[in-house]
């Protein structure tokens, strides 16, 4: 199974946001999509894209990088947490000292 992989880079309101729904809509019917956006911009690039192909994301999942890994997880069936809340905590501390 080969995958490609696009980044679309790009200073504020240089067109970023309207050249992936563009590619987005090009690749539709092409396969599973997958769009990793930040934290913030999950719900905001649903809801655009929902809009612009026409309302519904069947073939294309909005994913910030932490659900990615969840839903990678959850896929491969390992459901272990890594690091107990605990441990972060000691992290933490550990990178403040």
């Amino acid at each position: 199974m080969a995958a490609e992989l696009e980044f679309i880079l790009g200073r504020a309101c240089s067109g970023r946001t309207r050249a992936l729904f563009e590619r987005v809509a090009a690749l539709r019917g092409r396969g599973r999509c997958y769009v990793i956006v930040a934290d913030q911009a999950t719900f905001e690039t649903e809801r655009g894209l929902a809009e612009m192909l026409g309302g519904g994301l069947f073939e294309c999942g909005v994913y910030s990088w932490g659900s990615l890994a969840r839903t990678v997880l959850d896929a491969c069936g390992d459901k272990r947490a890594y690091l107990a809340p605990q441990g972060k905590l000691m992290l933490v501390r550990r990178a403040v000292d």
